[in-house]
């Protein structure tokens, strides 16, 4: 319908409509030659209605030598599709392209009312940025009458101040891209994953001040991302970004190594509550676990029920072969050991030495895991102690209903019970072996000042409260605490 091929354009409030005709696009903004590029061009207002690809920004998708033109310093100001399946596709080797304001629809609309309509909604998406540069600004991107195919596709392409309402699969990944403040994401397919990684696809996936929101009150087997497994050296960062209707256990379907997660809110509502939690993998974090064994590393690797390290197993019901031991040839990448534990039969479980907590402190577990054989009683847990050394709580950490082929990361919010003085690792198996290592118990938000690593030493030494330990000249030790209030007080220690 409209070729662009010029240099230095200036263009204003174009419309197009295909008339819903077999056109193989209705823009194509094609360069003549290396030396003939189409760039320095501005659109103020257009308009792209009723065809099945609205703007082909470069090469068809079918030509095997895209032309490699310096096809950029291109900008749209206001566009709006509808009525087309494919809205944008960009095919153009050095080529960038900049759209501010406007509206991405790929839903049929009118192509419900064409007799054979070749309107696929699997097909359908908002864009492709399969080579070229894209930059979107302040767009409605939207697929919302289909839960079929996904949003949209490609790399290279950022993502900045967007509505996204999507009802499959938002985005199709296969290399770098960048979703920063999107003020209103909405997922309509509640058991569709949110993201997915295209097989051996390397580069990182951003996801900054990024909102994404799903119907409430169903449980779903989707992730937010999937497809890790078979892109080994992709990597997702996500910070400050809030996801509502999802569980932090489902960040990632796999290689949660490969996604860093930063001042993240996750909430679920349940039978009317909001559950709610922040993650937040911050290496400098406090693991006050430290003093435990979670590795392995000084275990034996005998095959029996002898004490290793602080660990000690209980052998409940288990028969047949029951062992905890040190294993060196299975573990994830990053570590030199794991803690195996094997019940052929019935159930059995390991515990750790206990360590210190704060009561009602906010925590975050970390830890890896996967089985070979065995069945859901198999699990690990954090045990909650009071001051009289009884249990008060149990937070169930792992089922096992984890990968049997690679190790998986969990990570989950756990609140110490206000009562609790102190915790321990609980590793379950029953039917089989599971394997753990690099368990963790982490400071979350604002309790890391609180949980800071003198405080531990003082929880250690069953001083009260919070607080240094300091010697005076004359060496009489003294325990520096401050109020609430903000008031210094020095006591006599002990």
């Amino acid at each position: 319908m409209l070729a662009i091929s010029g240099l230095y354009l200036n263009l204003y409030n174009i419309r197009v409509g295909a008339g819903f005709k077999p056109y193989k696009c209705g823009i194509h903004w094609v360069s003549i030659s290396a030396s003939r590029p189409a760039e320095h061009i501005k659109v103020y207002g257009l308009q792209v209605n009723r065809c099945q690809v609205g703007i082909q920004y470069g090469a068809y998708l079918d030509d095997p030598n895209p032309l490699d033109a310096p096809q950029s310093e291109n900008f749209i100001y206001g566009i709006h599709f509808r009525a087309v399946q494919n809205c944008l596709i960009l095919n153009q080797p050095n080529g960038i392209l900049k759209i501010i304001g406007g509206l991405f629809d790929c839903g049929p609309s009118e192509w419900d009312t064409v007799a054979s309509s070749p309107y696929s909604a699997v097909n359908a998406y908002c864009f492709y940025a399969k080579d070229s540069v894209l930059s979107i600004d302040s767009c409605e991107i939207l697929k919302v009458s289909s839960t079929e195919g996904y949003g949209f596709k490609g790399n290279n392409f950022i993502l900045t101040n967007c509505s996204i309402e999507i009802g499959s699969t938002w985005g199709y990944i296969d290399g770098k891209a960048t979703i920063t403040q999107d003020d209103a994401g909405y997922q309509g397919g509640i058991n569709k994953n949110l993201f997915e990684i295209a097989p051996g696809a390397e580069g990182r996936l951003n996801l900054n001040t990024f909102f994404a929101k799903r119907a409430a009150g169903f449980d779903s087997p989707a992730y937010i991302i999937n497809g890790l497994a078979a892109a080994p050296k992709f990597r997702v960062n996500i910070d400050k970004s809030y996801f509502s209707e999802w569980t932090a256990n489902k960040v990632t379907s796999a290689r949660r190594e490969n996604v860093y997660v930063q001042n993240t809110r996750f909430t679920k509502v349940v039978s009317g509550v909001t559950y709610e939690s922040n993650i937040n993998d911050q290496d400098r974090n406090l693991n006050i676990a430290a003093s435990v064994d979670t590795t392995g590393e000084n275990m034996s690797t005998a095959s029996d029920t002898d004490q290793k390290s602080d660990w000690n197993m209980y052998v409940y019901t288990g028969t047949g072969t029951v062992y905890f031991r040190k294993n060196t040839a299975d573990v994830p990448a990053g570590f030199r050991s794991c803690i195996e534990v094997k019940v052929t039969s019935g159930i059995s479980y390991i515990y750790s030495s206990k360590f210190p907590v704060f009561g009602g402190a906010s925590l975050v577990f970390s830890g890896w895991a996967k089985y070979t054989t065995g069945n859901l009683e198999q699990k690990v847990s954090v045990v909650w102690v009071d001051a009289a050394n009884n249990v008060v709580a149990e937070d169930l950490i792992v089922l096992a209903d984890l990968s049997t082929t690679e190790w998986r990361r969990i990570v989950k919010s756990v609140t110490a019970p206000v009562s609790a003085v102190r915790a321990g690792f609980q590793i379950v198996g029953s039917g089989g072996s599971i394997l753990v290592t690099g368990l963790g118990l982490t400071a979350e938000g604002d309790t890391v000042e609180r949980a800071s690593f003198i405080n531990q030493i003082n929880a250690a030494l069953d001083a009260p409260g919070e607080g240094f330990i300091l010697k005076s000249p004359n060496n009489t030790s003294y325990k520096i605490t401050v109020s609430d209030a903000g008031t210094l007080t020095a006591t006599a220690y002990p």
